[in-house]
């Protein structure tokens, strides 16, 4: 198992260091299953190209509701709702019938209807649009 883990390098060798005055030696547990750690591994690595850095970079990416099958509903009425105002279901669907969330789901009109139901920050109006509430 210690072999199995990603290393950045060669391991040239492998020192098993043993622990002494450990503050978990002083603490009395209940359970006799506990097996305190007497010892620790180091790993001695070699690098293959000792002129390479290994990182991580963390970047932003901008991706459209559009194009993504992970949003959620809520979100993608939300966000047609605050893009086009008051409008009614009709309108509704088709603007979100270009969804990718859509293609895959044959009562998609049935899951947009559920979630203006469901959520208390959609509110429908007199005149039978729907809204984002204030």
């Amino acid at each position: 198992m210690l072999f199995g883990i990603a290393k950045p390098g060669t391991v040239e060798q492998v020192v098993i260091k043993q622990q002494y005055h450990c503050t978990s030696d002083r603490t009395a547990y209940r359970s006799g299953s506990f097996i305190p750690l007497a010892h620790e591994y180091l790993l001695i690595l070699r690098k293959e190209l000792p002129f390479t850095l290994d990182y991580q970079i963390t970047r932003t990416v901008r991706l459209s509701m559009q194009d993504s099958l992970s949003v959620t509903w809520k979100d993608v009425v939300a966000a047609v709702l605050k893009e086009e105002g008051n409008i009614s279901l009709q309108e509704l669907y088709t603007c979100v019938e270009g969804f990718k969330k859509c293609k895959g789901n044959p009562f998609w009109k049935e899951k947009i209807r559920q979630t203006l139901y469901r959520y208390n920050c959609f509110s429908k109006k007199e005149s039978g649009c729907w809204a984002l509430c204030a």
